[in-house]
């Protein structure tokens, strides 16, 4: 069916003829078209969601919006274009019993609408249900139905998501199942032509710009648009489409007095700056304070700051009693300010109405980690943000890392927790083709553990790195689904499983203090394919290579903590080994890979030292192993007897340059010469020749 204007909401809502209607507050009819004005797109929602309802037929309709998508703005223009009677709730009183019916008696518009020759488009669900009680709510609605039982046109009722979900509830309690449209977020043109006509708009109403709309800034709109939708690819078009975001690009074309300097600095950059377009809401949202009424006006300037906003943003969404930066003020402005603040938050750009979740996952992510700056909320946060398990919030990375990788070697994750959740996050929003790994590294008897996030990218020169540290204090919990981790720290406990399963995507391998299977089952999963330049598979050159590919390695100083005997699955393509006291014992004991002979304990610091340098290097997409030079001559590597361990297999051939940035590992030469395979040194295993290579290495000046 055709839900555009002059398809759908003409033929129902009237020939354009505006009554004259008595005055009342928040009543109107016909009034001016929005010049610029850009329809969205409008679709019939799920019948899965709301039931099979005949739209043809129908007396009431509801009009549900996912946020801030420009409900009020499209029921304005029907309203316009139709001659249709708007019932503004944000502006009237409490709705309730006789709501509607006395209403329209009061304007002198009750016997038109029985007649059938003017229609009413009911607006702003969600500002109502602010002041009236659940009672109120279902008397409202009461009325409204036997309002459309009569000869008269279908009525509208008009609210964001969360508030057009209670109202189909109880209007099927009473026996009528309601059809739902749902006005949709722009696409590609719809988008560009909004964000161009509010750009038009910045630009005539703002007499400090003085200057006229160019084609610069026609490309400059364009460009902006490609680049926030290839960004935030992973939320689809629920950012992109939305109309807060659009109206935050015109305003930063428009901060340009030449607008082609903008386009300039667009054609040379890869990325946009996404959080500048979230917070550029955030101030555009302030405004709304300077038209509250207030006896001392020096208050606007210190309410609703997004500062402030964030704070009660957060508490919304976390549950969490957060401190709110608000000035000194008389009770009278208190209750002036609360009341109107209260119907602003509910329609704020970030949150789907009253449905209290996030209107876009970027939004989502950005309160997220503004939760985890804040002591009093983070541990709600984090909860919250555990909860999601398999569908971790894509942008919480884009929010939570730093936005240049390369020069960030001082960060720090503000919690151990984190890291998983981090990690997840950016696993999440990268492309399938794309790779994201997480290397943990650190020793018992320090304080922190070092942090190295690796993103590869056909699409990247080169790929992008991230070192960080974090406290070591704590768990370090990765809930059900692991990929591409390798943590090899001593003095960690690591937690596994989300209460339910825990699913290990090879590569995996894990080397702590101890370790906590959360689950009642656990699954080892193959990699995804991964091709090398010659078209073999990655790792097929050696036995190190495939193992670090298609493994998934479990070792713990103390024996290993279940939820009673867990079951066991490792799928065709993948291996398991474990090593911990006790793992040659049921379930473990066909994956239990203790070592069969330990070196002597005079070389127990050196082989230690020799499986830190070796164990981490990792197959590139060629095939070779490599690893980041800073990372191999770390001091938890070279300290002790590790430097010498280290300058004795760059000697002996087993560890050489591959480039500026990387060192290689020749896993053949590597067992030539300690009669070791990589995987026996993960192990703990030794052999004479593992000796007698020690004690050379030892021997050196």
């Amino acid at each position: 069916m055709d839900y555009s204007i002059d398809g759908f909401w003409l033929p129902r809502l009237g020939n354009g003829v505006p009554p004259k209607l008595k005055l009342r507050e928040g009543w109107s009819a016909g009034g001016n078209t929005i010049e610029g004005f850009v329809e969205p797109p409008v679709v019939l929602a799920s019948e899965t969601e709301f039931g099979d309802a005949r739209i043809d037929e129908a007396r009431v309709i509801l009009i549900a919006a996912p946020g801030a998508v420009g409900k009020t703005t499209f029921a304005r223009q029907v309203c316009a274009l139709t001659g249709a009677v708007l019932v503004d709730l944000s502006r009237t009183g409490a709705i309730g019993d006789n709501f509607l019916s006395g209403g329209l008696h009061k304007v002198g518009a009750y016997e038109a609408f029985c007649n059938g020759d003017l229609g009413v488009m009911i607006d702003g669900l969600d500002e109502a249900l602010l002041k009236t009680s659940s009672e109120g709510l279902v008397d409202f609605l009461k009325d409204v139905l036997e309002m459309a039982s009569t000869h008269c046109r279908p009525i509208f009722i008009s609210g964001r998501t969360g508030s057009i979900n209670e109202a189909w509830l109880i209007l099927a309690d009473q026996g009528y199942t309601a059809p739902v449209v749902q006005i949709d977020y722009f696409g590609d043109v719809q988008a560009k032509e909004l964000a161009r006509g509010a750009l038009k708009r910045i630009l005539l109403e703002d007499s400090s710009r003085k200057r006229p709309f160019t084609t610069a800034d026609e490309e400059a709109v364009g460009l902006l648009l490609e680049k926030l939708k290839s960004a935030t690819a992973a939320d689809e078009k629920r950012f992109v489409g939305y109309a807060p975001v659009l109206e935050a690009i015109a305003k930063q074309v428009a901060a340009y007095a030449n607008p082609q300097e903008l386009v300039g600095r667009l054609n040379k950059e890869e990325t946009v700056d996404v959080r500048q377009v979230v917070e550029d809401i955030l101030e555009r949202e302030k405004y709304k304070v300077e038209q509250l009424t207030l006896s001392d006006p020096g208050l606007r300037g210190h309410l609703y700051t997004p500062g402030e906003q964030v704070a009660r943003l957060v508490r919304r969404l976390f549950g969490a009693e957060l401190q709110l930066p608000l000035p000194a003020m008389s009770n009278e402005d208190r209750t002036t300010y609360e009341t109107h603040m209260q119907r602003w938050l509910g329609e704020h750009p970030f949150l789907d109405g009253s449905a209290g979740r996030p209107s876009s996952a970027v939004f989502g992510g950005y309160l997220a980690v503004k939760a985890l700056e804040r002591p009093e909320s983070e541990r709600s946060a984090r909860e919250a943000l555990g909860r999601q398990g398999a569908l971790p919030n894509p942008f919480l990375s884009m929010f939570y890392l730093p936005d240049d990788w390369e020069g960030a070697d001082q960060f720090k994750f503000l919690d151990l927790a984190d890291v998983p959740l981090v990690h997840a996050s950016l696993v999440a929003r990268v492309p399938a083709s794309d790779r994201v790994s997480l290397e943990i590294d650190g020793v018992e008897d320090e304080d922190e553990v070092d942090v190295q996030i690796t993103w590869k990218s056909d699409g990247f020169k080169s790929d992008r790195v991230l070192s960080a540290r974090v406290s070591s204090s704590g768990l370090l919990a990765f809930g059900g689904r692991i990929a591409n981790v390798h943590v090899d720290a001593e003095g960690l406990e690591v937690e596994l499983g989300n209460g339910v399963d825990a699913v290990l995507f090879a590569p995996v391998e894990i080397s702590a203090k101890a370790l906590l299977l959360n689950a009642s089952s656990l699954t080892v999963e193959p990699p995804n394919a991964r091709r090398t330049r010659n078209g073999a598979d990655a790792g097929e050159e050696d036995e190190a290579s495939q193992d670090a590919t298609s493994r998934a390695n479990l070792a713990s100083r103390v024996q290993i903590t279940t939820n009673g005997l867990p079951a066991i699955r490792v799928m065709p393509g993948a291996a398991l080994s474990v090593a911990w006291p006790g793992s040659k014992g049921y379930p473990w004991t066909d994956y239990s890979t203790s070592a069969t002979q330990p070196p002597p304990p005079e070389f127990a610091e050196a082989y230690g030292r020799l499986r830190k340098i070796v164990m981490p290097f990792k197959s590139d997409k060629y095939g070779t192993l490599a690893k980041y030079k800073k990372f191999v001559d770390h001091r938890r590597r070279t300290k002790g007897s590790g430097q010498k361990v280290r300058d004795h297999l760059f000697e002996a051939g087993v560890i050489s340059v591959l480039d500026y940035r990387f060192y290689q590992l020749n896993p053949v030469r590597l067992t030539e010469v300690t009669g070791l395979t990589r995987d026996r040194i993960r192990n703990g295993d030794s052999v004479d020749l593992t000796v007698e290579f020690l004690r050379a290495a030892l021997a050196r000046d």
